[in-house]
């Protein structure tokens, strides 16, 4: 039989033995096939370098992705962590003091992903300086008009 799908067992990353294993209704010749047990995070998305880095423990979302460099276009606000379970923790599932640090503050467990996304509305700063020389060129350029128009008016 070919598998459909992948089960999230919400194991922690502590559990070796066959009782943390939660009780799952198997049919017949149904396997449970448990993945040998990596030695990396992956960091990806808006970063400078996307990467598996060595699993260090103690190492936090943040760490990585310190070490993985923000890209000028990322949005760290909307970051989440693919946990090697399945499971997905959102930057805003888990806020800190005052709404900042939660998803950065977690550790993370071998096989886990960061993922970072780029934001929606990124603007660079030579893009933003185009677009304002072209808004501020037609406002004075309606402004000459207009000074154009009332010198004709009044010469006739």
């Amino acid at each position: 039989m070919q598998p459909n799908g992948r089960i999230a067992l919400e194991l922690t990353p502590q559990s070796n033995a066959i009782d943390a294993l939660p009780d799952l209704p198997l049919e017949h010749a149904d396997r449970i096939s448990v993945p040998a047990r990596p030695g990396f995070v992956t960091v990806s998305g808006a970063v400078v370098n996307n990467n598996a880095f060595l699993w260090r423990p103690g190492r936090t979302a943040g760490d990585y992705v310190k070490l993985a460099g923000l890209d000028e276009a990322a949005e760290p606000s909307s970051m989440f962590i693919l946990r090697a379970d399945g499971t997905v923790s959102h930057a805003n599932d888990s806020k800190g003091l005052f709404g900042f640090g939660g998803l950065q503050k977690q550790p993370l467990y071998p096989g886990d992903a960061v993922i970072v996304p780029n934001q929606l509305d990124y603007e660079t700063w030579g893009r933003a300086l185009v677009r304002n020389l072209k808004d501020w060129s037609q406002i004075f350029s309606q402004f000459g008009l207009g000074a154009a128009a009332i010198q004709t008016l009044r010469n006739n």
